[in-house]
């Protein structure tokens, strides 16, 4: 894992599903270590997402976690305990791309009783992939609907900007107000050629069926756009 967790057993995980649960959780999860009933504190890692499929995936592949849908229409997908946090844990020390999650994950860590100083990593693609899983977006552009947009919003441009590095190609833009915290928020984008390379590649690795599905959706409609 590059770092000696004595505490932290190994798990038996696909490297390309753990890059990308990593850089699916960093998008959409949360990590803390806290209060679990009256008598013990624990670790909980926590994924939230509106499109339940890419949950059950995860739960699926790693054969437990406790989903519950909240009023607002997102669902949890739940791991309490050291044991079934394993996979996230080790993920986020060989894969953590975000200041974010890696803060989240030195804290947690520190509170378990792990002495270890996990450092930031450049991205890979399935761990872009995961992340565009949680924070990206297609669209269809232009007066005839025949520009094909792919978009990772976020708030930390560090984390675009690597993403960029690492394909070597996207375009970065900043609002700089963004309601209502007022904050900068940023938008990596990809346009014409870099688009359908990169759609390539999130049609075959993407697990969220509702923006792959969207973005198969695009396609078509561009496709059929061109005929007229």
């Amino acid at each position: 894992m590059g770092l000696a967790l004595a505490k932290l057993e190994g798990t038996m995980i696909d490297k390309t599903f753990e890059r990308w649960l990593v850089g699916f959780f960093e998008g959409d999860g949360y990590l803390r270590y806290g209060s679990h009933g009256k008598d013990y504190s624990v670790v909980n890692a926590v994924l939230a997402q509106k499109d339940v499929s890419v949950l059950e995936y995860v739960k699926d592949v790693l054969g437990y976690g406790n989903m519950n849908r909240r009023k607002d229409g997102v669902t949890n997908l739940q791991f309490w305990g050291k044991q079934r946090c394993l996979p996230i844990l080790e993920g986020l020390v060989k894969y953590c791309v975000t200041k974010h999650k890696l803060a989240q994950l030195s804290d947690t860590l520190t509170k378990m009783g792990i002495t270890a100083k996990p450092t930031l990593h450049a991205p890979t693609l399935d761990w872009i992939v995961g992340f565009w899983d949680a924070e990206g977006s297609s669209s269809l552009t232009g007066p005839a609907h025949v520009v094909l947009n792919i978009n990772i919003v976020q708030a930390d441009i560090e984390v675009l900007t690597s993403v960029r590095n690492f394909l070597g190609y996207g375009s970065i833009y900043t609002t700089k107000n963004n309601p209502p915290s007022g904050n900068a928020i940023h938008r990596l984008s990809f346009h014409n050629e870099h688009a359908y390379e990169l759609a390539g590649v999130l049609l075959e690795k993407s697990k969220c069926l509702g923006k792959r599905t969207r973005l198969s959706d695009n396609l078509a409609i561009r496709a059929l756009c061109l005929k007229r």
